[in-house]
C-alpha cells in the first residue's frame, strides 16, 4: 500500500477510543508519512503509537505533547532519531526496525 501524507480523523475513530481514559492515541498501521494536521487538538497525551507507518522523520508536536510518556515509532522509515528533547516525561521510545544511522 502507498503511504498517505495525512488524513482527517473523526471523533469516534478507533484510534482515539482510549484517549479519554488513558491519553493513548493509536495511529499504528495507517501508512502515514506525517501526523494529521488536527493532532494538536489533543492535549495531555501519554502514549503515541505510530508503528508500521511511513515516517522518514519525526518531531514530537510541542507543547501539546509535553505529557508524553511512551512513543512508538517502530517499523517506519526513520533515518535519524526523532526530536524529543522537549519531552521531559518520556520514559519509553521504541525505534526498532528503522534505518537510523545518525544519533
Amino acid at each position: 500500500k502507498p503511504c498517505r501524507a495525512e488524513a482527517p480523523f473523526e471523533a469516534d475513530d478507533e484510534s482515539f477510543k482510549h484517549y479519554g481514559l488513558f491519553g493513548v492515541i493509536n495511529l499504528a498501521h495507517r501508512r502515514f508519512a506525517a501526523l494529521p494536521g488536527d493532532i494538536d487538538r489533543y492535549q495531555r497525551v501519554k502514549a503515541l503509537l505510530l508503528s508500521w507507518n511511513c515516517f522518514s522523520q519525526f518531531v514530537v508536536p510541542d507543547p501539546h505533547f509535553a505529557t508524553l510518556l511512551v512513543l512508538d515509532l517502530s517499523n517506519n522509515s526513520l533515518t535519524r532519531c526523532p526530536e524529543i528533547h522537549h519531552c521531559s516525561r518520556l520514559h519509553s521510545v521504541n525505534l526498532n526496525s528503522n534505518s537510523i544511522s545518525v544519533l
